[in-house]
């Protein structure tokens, strides 16, 4: 059970309260019954769901406000993370489990009187196609009455004790293909390279470049993070360089590099080849959407890109052979001069030298 920082905050209070009484989740939160019914939602037309949409049938016992938060997981975790990192185990201070997620959550707030309701949660299926995993997916939802105690917040007593109902569901099977797909503003396509760059021509590398094949679909400014590693297949991960810059991309198939400074690469002693991430994100120029009302009473979803990420390895390196001493630029022999005289009398108001350099 993955558990938010509101609920976590809630078990605290819980606890400091009840004198350490109230630590047992399955303590404080009635579970609920199973019952439910899940579908996939077109709103566009185009055949594929914007929403994943779960009608959960429970028993409520007492009314008032009720919020909801539910999360969408699923038993087939990939075999590893993110760039080759082994999944982590989920946290241990709650409960084991084999279940990979969240991969989409949700959280709503709905009046109910008491009895048996139908409350109804949407997942937005842009999330759950970037998973690229298949269902069917487990449903954990925690269903908390509005005015119970959370930390920093003041109640009056006695606390109530039934505003917790707990549900956990199953959906039917759904093949990631189902759902829309992510908005791809820009991608990396697979190909990379990398070479030491001697800015100073002193016979050590200033920088390690790294250059990687990107789609452009949407123009604008982008921005590129990165990593070095060394040990991502052993316990021990240490950490080798990093960088980061921003640019201006156009429609294109184009390239993108990263250059990682060579002194940080030096100090950390370690040989390559290293284990390299590259996280792009963007346009981080785009104006704040502009979403219009709904036509036919059905809001979809507001078109959200996420990072794209490119992982490999790099050529074997000699730490040593790093400078560290890192020169970020070079004159390249180039000069120009002006001299001039803006007040037109005749003489001149500066001698302007102007220098070509490398960067």
């Amino acid at each position: 059970m993955i558990l938010t920082t509101r609920t976590i905050g809630l078990l605290v209070t819980m606890g400091l309260l009840t004198g350490g009484a109230a630590w047992g989740v399955h303590a404080l939160i009635g579970t609920a019954g199973s019952a439910g019914s899940d579908y996939g939602l077109d709103t566009n037309g185009n055949g594929k769901f914007e929403w994943l949409v779960v009608e959960a049938q429970v028993s409520l016992p007492s009314a008032g406000t009720w919020d909801v938060y539910a999360d969408l997981s699923t038993d087939r975790a990939p075999a590893t993370g993110a760039c080759g990192i082994g999944v982590p185990p989920p946290v241990p201070l709650m409960q084991l489990s084999t279940v990979y997620g969240p991969i989409a959550w949700t959280n709503e707030r709905y009046f109910f009187p008491a009895g048996s309701q139908t409350v109804r949660m949407s997942f937005v299926g842009t999330e759950i196609a970037r998973a690229a995993i298949d269902g069917p997916y487990r449903v954990h939802a925690r269903l908390s009455l509005g005015d119970v105690p959370y930390m920093g917040i003041r109640v009056p007593e006695p606390i109530r004790s039934d505003g917790f109902v707990e549900w956990n569901y199953t959906t039917r099977a759904y093949s990631v293909g189902d759902f829309e797909p992510p908005v791809r503003t820009a991608f990396f396509t697979g190909g990379h390279s990398d070479s030491a760059v001697d800015v100073d021509a002193d016979g050590l590398a200033d920088f390690l470049e790294l250059t990687a094949d990107v789609h452009v679909n949407a123009a604008g400014r982008y921005t590129l993070y990165g990593t070095l590693s060394k040990g991502s297949s052993s316990d021990a991960v240490r950490s080798i360089a990093y960088a980061y810059r921003d640019f201006n991309l156009t429609t294109a198939d184009t390239k993108v590099f990263l250059r990682f400074r060579g002194d940080q690469i030096r100090q950390a002693g370690l040989d390559g080849p290293w284990d390299f991430s590259l996280t792009l994100f963007g346009p981080i120029d785009l104006p704040y959407a502009v979403i219009s009302p709904p036509t036919e009473g059905v809001l979809r979803p507001i078109p959200f890109s996420y990072p794209e990420m490119l992982c490999g390895s790099t050529r074997a390196y000699r730490a040593a052979d790093f400078d560290d001493t890192v020169e970020f630029l070079r004159y390249t022999g180039r000069f120009e001069e002006s001299t001039p005289d803006r007040d037109v009398d005749g003489r001149y108001d500066a001698l302007v030298v102007r220098a070509q350099v490398d960067v």
